[in-house]
């Protein structure tokens, strides 16, 4: 299997306050492997600074962002990273843009 680039695709909607760590951990550890990688992100319309932080790390990783003008929902934003992604033809991972703990009961 040809392994060049391992793309990672993020829905992101009103992410301010979660990205910076969300792209802190993936950079450390995407870099720790043995493949290049791109990250692809739908920044979903947001209302809050997602969009301007999400320009910051595209001139500073290899980050593409996909834009909605307004906010059309997971299933759209999902549908529109795939379909990217199906266009490059490499490998994929997705993930959720915030960082989510898991419940403890």
């Amino acid at each position: 299997m040809n392994m060049n680039t391992i793309y990672v695709v993020l829905p992101a909607y009103n992410e301010e306050l979660s990205i910076d760590n969300l792209f802190k951990s993936l950079q450390k550890k995407l870099e720790a492997m043995p493949f290049k990688y791109k990250v692809l992100v739908c920044e979903d319309g947001s209302t809050d600074k997602t969009a301007d932080k999400l320009k910051y790390y595209a001139s500073h990783l290899p980050l593409e962002i996909l834009s909605h003008k307004y906010n059309r929902g997971l299933g759209e934003t999902m549908r529109d990273l795939f379909e990217r992604a199906a266009e490059i033809r490499d490998q994929l991972i997705t993930l959720q843009s915030r960082a989510q703990k898991s419940r403890q009961k």
